[in-house]
């Protein structure tokens, strides 16, 4: 394990978001100062917990160059969280300008002469990989096998991030999160209030796994990540304590809300090509499906990965187990009238 050099300040990209909320909530109680971009205050509305008063608050867009700039005076730190992920039906062009494009512009505010950012952080997925095959666990060395516009584009800011830091040293390091949970989610909280009000079915048996990280820890990861010194150009994977397959994830889910699941579950062939199509209607009527084709692979793809790198480059060491975690999470929902 490296040194670790001084954080603060710090700006977050995707201030809003859940990822980006509990980074600036981590970075801030720890007494580093920290500043939220957002593309308009009015999105400060949709912030679940209030950040503590410390957090800067600037306005900016990472598809507008010039507004990125002088969020980042006097900054050392950047944790770019920013992304998009969905509704069904988004302009493929959208992903790109953000997941892609967006991180060419935050590179190029950073490489300005006026510049005192001395570590860009760039959060990815592990989805880049694609499914995994069963029984391996994939690590940073696998071959990337992205399979929708999400994980395209996400490689692709990837992509842009690591020959930056091949051709010139440009400080960027690359997270990819598993399976993320945990208070504030509100992605995954429409499976645990399907769970929760017995309307959800397991598509097949569940048998494929899932390797799921509490928030809590993978922002843990992510500072060790912006902390550790002599890492530019590498890439991490930020996965949880454990792997379990759906049905154990969802059944834990179930036992938390104090539910049992249905037994029926009809099979993968059934669902999965209607969901395609459900999929596709509603990429021409807008608005995000009941079920499409990445809510019916989450029951069929394996995804489990490595994170010795983590461990040994970055002395991170996840330890929020599913079943705790999901306690946690459902207390929330609850406690916010969510659930």
């Amino acid at each position: 394990m490296t040194a670790e050099r001084a954080l603060g300040p710090c700006l977050v990209t995707g201030a809003t978001g859940f990822i980006g909320s509990h980074v600036i909530r981590e970075l801030a109680g720890r007494g580093i100062p920290v500043r939220g971009l957002v593309r308009d205050r009015s999105r400060m509305e949709t912030v679940s917990d209030p950040w503590p008063a410390s957090v800067a608050v600037v306005e900016g867009d990472i598809t507008a160059p010039d507004t990125v700039t002088p969020a980042l005076e006097g900054i050392r730190t950047v944790i770019h969280a920013a992304a998009v992920l969905g509704p069904a039906g988004l302009d493929p062009a959208v992903y790109r300008r953000v997941n892609a494009e967006g991180v060419a512009h935050i590179i190029a505010a950073c490489r300005k002469p006026e510049s005192t950012v001395e570590r860009c952080v760039i959060l990815s997925s592990v989805g880049v990989l694609g499914p995994v095959p069963l029984g391996e666990r994939a690590d940073e060395s696998t071959p990337p096998r992205p399979e929708d516009v999400y994980e395209i584009t996400k490689l692709e800011g990837e992509e842009i991030a690591l020959a930056a830091a091949s051709e010139d040293g440009f400080p960027a390091v690359i997270v990819r999160p598993g399976w993320v949970y945990g208070p504030g989610d509100t992605r995954t909280l429409k499976l645990f209030r399907m769970i929760a009000r017995r309307r959800f079915m397991m598509i097949g048996s569940g048998a494929n796994r899932q390797h799921p990280v509490h928030i809590d820890d993978l922002v843990a990861g992510i500072i060790r990540a912006a902390g550790m010194i002599g890492i530019e150009g590498r890439v991490y994977h930020l996965c949880g304590p454990e792997i379990i397959t759906v049905r154990e994830l969802c059944e834990q889910v179930a036992r938390a809300s104090g539910v049992t699941l249905r037994k029926l579950h009809p099979p993968v062939w059934l669902v999965r090509e209607p969901a395609r199509l459900v999929g596709r209607l509603f990429s021409l009527w807008g608005g995000d499906p009941p079920v499409d084709h990445r809510k019916a692979d989450f029951f069929v793809n394996h995804r489990a990965y490595s994170i010795r790198r983590a461990r040994e480059e970055l002395g991170w060491i996840p330890t929020i187990r599913f079943e705790n975690g999901i306690h946690q999470t459902i207390t929330w929902y609850r406690d916010h009238h969510l659930l």
